[in-house]
């Protein structure tokens, strides 16, 4: 199967891209690696050096190395990076690249707002993958806020057709994180984005023969929309008390009846 991913470059990305690439059944013709001199952690660690969030990025940063940089450095790396600035991915010359390329699925993960004709061309083959779960969380941020509002059976991920809206694709298939008791922010979000990519692979090696026409009613009490300024000082302070205060304690002791409450679209296909 010949796969192109759009991405990101940060260590998270590096091992979806690695891992996607060691499936002798994949092959990788190229990966885009969008990179951001101005990105989140060198915004906020240089204006805030001292603050709450400085410290809760730099520690999402080991983190990340803790569960991603040994299989990253024993992996041979056969995704064929190739490294472009933020908002490169909508260049005409890398249009015409992936067009040329006619893979059979295009994937999207963590890089810049798809603005081109691809999501036309590629209708029914590209797949965006959202690190939370539509139509409940969309935007930025949405497996962090879901420990602000303490609704953590929306910490997940979405297999989306993408479209041009935000986080509004046809959804595909979703899983919600494993959590524990002891968990960080970090923690979670790092065991979800393995569990994602082992998800993806299944989803590549099964897309031929994947029931599509798969539908389920959510609830829509809950629709929330997130933006990178949200992620303030006041709101992590918040999420880190409600850890404090046990709410990953008191979400698994309930789990079954809150999770009950919010559907998720599960495809039959690839369970």
């Amino acid at each position: 199967m010949k796969i192109i991913l759009l991405t990101s470059n940060e260590l998270r990305h590096k091992y979806f891209r690695i891992k996607l690439a060691s499936n002798n059944n994949i092959n990788l013709v190229r990966t885009f690696c969008e990179f951001d001199e101005n990105n989140l952690i060198g915004k906020i660690t240089k204006k805030f050096p001292e603050s709450t969030r400085s410290k809760h990025l730099i520690d999402r940063q080991k983190s990340e190395e803790e569960y991603f940089e040994n299989f990253c450095e024993v992996t041979i790396d056969n995704s064929n990076p190739y490294l472009i600035k933020k908002g490169e991915v909508n260049n005409l010359n890398i249009v015409e690249y992936i067009k040329n390329e006619s893979p059979d699925i295009i994937l999207s993960y963590g890089c810049s707002i798809i603005k081109s004709d691809l999501i036309e061309y590629f209708n029914g083959r590209f797949i965006n993958i959202h690190l939370g779960l539509s139509p409940y969380y969309r935007g930025s941020g949405t497996n962090f806020f879901p420990f602000v509002y303490n609704e953590l059976q929306f910490v997940g991920a979405t297999f989306m057709f993408l479209n041009e809206g935000i986080d509004t694709g046809e959804i595909i298939h979703q899983i919600r994180a494993d959590l524990y008791r002891n968990d960080t922010i970090h923690d979670a979000g790092n065991r979800l984005i393995s569990k994602m990519a082992e998800k993806s692979i299944k989803i590549l090696l099964n897309f031929h023969k994947m029931n599509f026409s798969q539908t389920e009613s959510f609830n829509k009490s809950i629709d929330r929309y997130f933006k990178t300024s949200d992620f303030t000082e006041e709101k992590l302070e918040i999420a880190l008390n409600n850890i404090k205060e046990g709410n990953i304690k008191l979400y698994l002791e309930n789990k079954e009846k809150i999770d009950e409450k919010f559907p998720i679209l599960k495809n039959e296909s690839i369970l």
